[in-house]
């Protein structure tokens, strides 16, 4: 029947053609005819090419038309082209490490070596082609590795075992009795087979054979539907279209799987391949065993299914379609497809192929790029700044589209983004041709022309000034403190959300004058979003700049002199356009209302630093008379703070904290004749503080002495090897507390005179020296094991049945077994260990049981003799 329909069929394509070929078309109408016939009940609205589609009168403005199409495509593909590429190389770099990753873990080991090598040329071929730049040689890699590991790894032969044949009956007759090989076995689904006879051809079965129930599921194909209740899926206009879909059978194996037309006409294969199908528009499909051969199988469990691969994208031929709208509500219906799965029990998946509730249908459409993306609504923070919203610049627009965000539509039903909607697209410039702002609205135009809007408030702003950024000490007044004598080091910075073209300082009165040259101080200068001079940086993304203030200024403590900080932004906006000469007689409150102005005081470093409180003193002989020697090593002590009162914003985290390279800052450190430290800094400003707090009586000799005894006699005590961890540890324990109570003794401050001192310490030493450990354990431990050494000698020689000889071997290996102990004791070094030897010893003591062989084989010789003389009896006939 088949066989009859194909033919009809083939008769009607040779009178259509030959009609269609009169119109002087005839590849158009064939083609035509041929998706209709393939694709058996085609829908309505689908894919189809009418016969009066291709007018005669019109057919050479058409191809002139048709010219112009081809090239505006093939630069709008070849644009895509490298963008697709990189997505197919991401997938192909993702199943390579898939497959390695199962190589190296072993995922394979029950596979034949010649096929796993197979597996391993493909990943080479495959790893080969990541480098390639043609999207085709890609592509083709990805389908020839699936293809490898679905259709041609093999399992390994399994080595069968003989197993000798037994007779349970016993010779007896099994009439009435239950057979016990026809029940299926608790932990599996197969009934025992013992090796009889095969009733189909009277061969016996292999004894490994198991008999399995039969298999009552039809092969499974897994779809992920963009519609699922209308087994939809969806296509997007001018992207390359990637699906996998997984098949398996509940055997685990498959014959093959394939892409068929309607009733279950095939699809041709792609030039120069075997598993590739063109399944029409400009998609193929790598499928398993196209050539449906017998006998051979593919891995498919659901666990690790196998894999129909569809990759392409739409062809001209849907592109000059009349329902290619590039609209959102764009639907191009492109057809019906059936997935044929076959598992190697001959089932399949696949009915009639001639309606939707055929487990194995599919149906494709096509989609406009603006049914999948959305624009995202910006935050204040990230709006982008441009130079005017109703007349934007070139380099606005450029601006716009390289900063938009784009998102995954949330009103897109299409159910395989279901977790991407609202989130962001990784590479909006991959579909993005072009932005422009029309009216209210921004509109985006997508690689396919479709566009999407929003309105323009919502993404781009109008461009603000950059915000200067001053370190003031005195915010109030807008004040910097500057500090003499030593290196000054200031960061002015500027931001905004464009980019930062210009940064300097200039003078009251001069837009180009930098002042504080003429305070010995050096400024840094952003010039272009570049740093031209000086110190200071610029970010990365232009958006952040910072200059520096370095030098030592020439002013004295009290001068003060005011700046500007002023900052430019790429479309021209100024932090403080210069507006006339600021005088020092203007009203002060006016003057700081100008961004970026600062007033630098100059200050003292007595203003800024403390002496710091010392963390130790220095141990002298006489507190009162500090000798030169001394002197020098409370010098070392000496450490200058953040000042605790000094009004400095910059500062006031550091309040109280140690100031480093404070060598820098300091000149002299002196002692005056009021028993005074002074410290002069390098402006010649001073601090004081009393010299006492930096002094205490010599006491470390003592201490010395004290944590010596103690170290010696704890070394006595660790020697002691007739005492446990836990005694020694008692002992030392004293040692340290009698060493505690002797330190804090020497250290009271009460103690002030060399006696006082002499006798703390004298205390003490005596005090460490009687500290002994007791030693008991391992005394205790021993004593046990000759008591249970005692009560097995007594029992062995309780025992009459046996000989002195046994006797003695059995005290000999029960005194052994002591000893043993007694050393396992010795050489216990915690009483747990102790503990454990003595159990273990008296257990192996107390486990000596002699067995008294001699008697009992004498008395066995003599019942032996005694039987061979009345056997002997027996025999006589007399």
């Amino acid at each position: 029947m088949h066989k009859r329909n194909f033919k009809n069929n083939y008769n009607k394509i040779q009178k259509f053609s030959i009609r269609k070929y009169s119109f002087g078309a005839a590849s158009v109408a064939i083609a035509s005819y041929l998706l209709f016939m393939g694709n058996g009940a085609v829908a309505a609205n689908e894919v189809v090419i009418q016969e009066n589609s291709i007018p005669v009168a019109n057919t050479k403005v058409d191809e002139i038309t048709r010219k112009e199409e081809k090239v505006l495509t093939e630069k709008k593909e070849t644009e895509n082209e490298n963008k697709q590429l990189l997505n197919v190389k991401k997938k192909l770099q993702n199943y390579i490490q898939e497959i390695e990753s199962k190589l190296a873990n072993g995922a394979f080991s029950n596979k034949s070596e010649e096929s796993v090598q197979l597996v391993r040329e493909s990943l080479s071929l495959a790893n080969n082609a990541k480098s390639s730049n043609n999207i085709s040689e890609v592509e083709s890699a990805y389908a020839q590795l699936i293809t490898t590991v679905n259709t041609k790894l093999r399992n390994k032969a399994v080595e069968k075992k003989e197993t000798p044949a037994k007779d349970t009956t016993e010779g007896k007759e099994t009439v009435g009795i239950k057979a016990e090989n026809t029940e299926k076995k608790s932990e599996s689904n197969a009934i025992e087979n013992t090796g009889v006879n095969d009733s189909r051809n009277g061969s016996k079965i292999d004894k490994d054979t198991t008999f399995r129930a039969a298999v009552n599921q039809d092969p499974k194909v897994d779809f992920t539907f963009s519609i699922p209740s209308k087994k939809e899926i969806y296509i997007y206009n001018e992207e390359h279209f990637s699906l996998e879909i997984p098949v398996y059978s509940e055997t685990g194996k498959i014959r093959y799987a394939t892409i068929k037309k309607g009733s279950r006409q095939r699809f041709p294969n792609v030039a120069g391949t075997d598993n590739d199908l063109d399944i029409e528009f400009g998609f193929t499909a790598t499928v398993i065993n196209r050539a449906e051969t017998a006998g051979v199988t593919s891995e498919a469990s659901q666990a690790n299914p196998a894999k129909i691969v569809i990759t392409g994208r739409p062809n001209d031929v849907l592109k000059k379609h009349r329902d290619y709208t590039k609209q959102e509500t764009q639907t191009l219906n492109i057809g019906t497809r059936y997935i044929q799965v076959v598992d190697d029990q001959g089932r399949e998946n696949l009915k009639k192929g001639d309606s939707i509730a055929d487990p194995g249908y599919f149906y494709l459409v096509l989609k406009a790029q603006s049914k999948k993306y959305a624009l995202r609504s910006q935050p204040t923070d990230e709006k982008i700044s441009v130079s005017s919203l109703t007349n934007p610049t070139a380099e606005d627009l450029k601006k716009i589209k390289d900063s938009i965000q784009l998102e995954y539509s949330t009103t897109n039903e299409d159910a395989r983004f279901a977790d991407k909607r609202g989130t962001l697209v990784e590479h909006p410039e991959d579909v993005i041709q072009s932005v422009n702002i029309v009216g209210n609205n921004i509109v985006v135009t997508f690689t396919d022309g479709s566009t999407k809007t929003k309105p323009v408030g919502e993404i781009v702003q109008k461009n603000t000034p950059p915000t200067v950024t001053v370190p003031y000490s005195d915010v109030a007044n807008k004040n910097v403190y500057i500090y003499s004598g030593e290196e000054t080091d200031l960061t002015f910075t500027a931001t905004d959300e464009s980019k930062i073209k210009d940064l300097k300082l200039r003078g009251p009165g001069d837009i180009n004058y930098n002042n504080a040259t003429s305070f010995g101080l050096a400024v840094g200068k952003v010039t272009d979003s570049a740093l031209s001079s000086g110190e200071g940086s610029v970010s990365d993304d232009k958006k952040t700049a910072t200059i520096k203030m370095t030098g030592t200024t020439n002013l004295k403590d009290g001068q003060k002199w005011t700046s500007i900080i002023v900052a430019k932004d790429d479309n021209n906006g100024e932090s403080a356009p210069f507006d006339g000469r600021i005088n020092a007689t203007t009203n002060p409150a006016e003057r700081q209302k100008i961004e970026g102005y600062v007033e630098f005081v100059v200050k003292n470093q007595t203003s800024k630093y403390d002496i710091k409180s010392p963390e130790g003193t220095v141990s002298v002989v006489d507190p009162a008379n500090v000798t030169t020697e001394e002197f020098e090593k409370i010098k070392e002590k000496v450490k200058i703070e953040y000042s605790q009162t000094n009004n400095d914003a910059n500062f006031i985290s550091k309040r109280g904290q140690s100031v480093d390279n404070q060598e820098t800052r300091i000149s002299t450190i002196t002692k005056d004749a009021n028993g005074n430290l002074v410290v002069t800094y390098k402006d010649g400003s001073t601090d004081t503080k009393p010299l006492s707090e930096f002094t205490s009586l010599n006491k470390q000799p003592a201490i010395d002495a004290v944590n010596k005894a103690a170290e010696d006699k704890i070394a006595e005590i660790n020697a002691n090897t007739n005492a446990t961890e836990e005694e020694k540890a008692a002992a030392i324990q004293k040692v340290n507390a009698d060493k505690t109570k002797a330190l804090t003794a020497i250290n009271d401050n009460s103690v002030t005179t060399k006696a006082a001192l002499d006798n703390a310490k004298t205390s003490g030493i005596t005090a460490i020296s009687n500290d002994n450990p007791v030693v008991t354990k391992k005394d205790t431990a021993k004593a046990a094991i000759d008591t249970s050494l005692r009560e097995k000698e007594a029992a062995i020689d309780a025992n009459n049945a046996l000989t002195t000889e046994e006797k003695n071997a059995a005290k000999a290996d029960a005194k052994a077994k002591a000893d043993v102990a007694k050393q396992a004791i010795d050489n216990a070094t915690t009483n747990a260990a102790v503990d454990s030897a003595k159990t273990a010893g008296t257990t192996s003591v107390s486990s000596v049981t002699p067995i008294a062989t001699a008697k009992s084989a004498a008395k066995n010789a003599i019942d032996e003799a005694l039987k061979a003389k009345e056997a002997q009896l027996d025999a006589r006939t007399d």
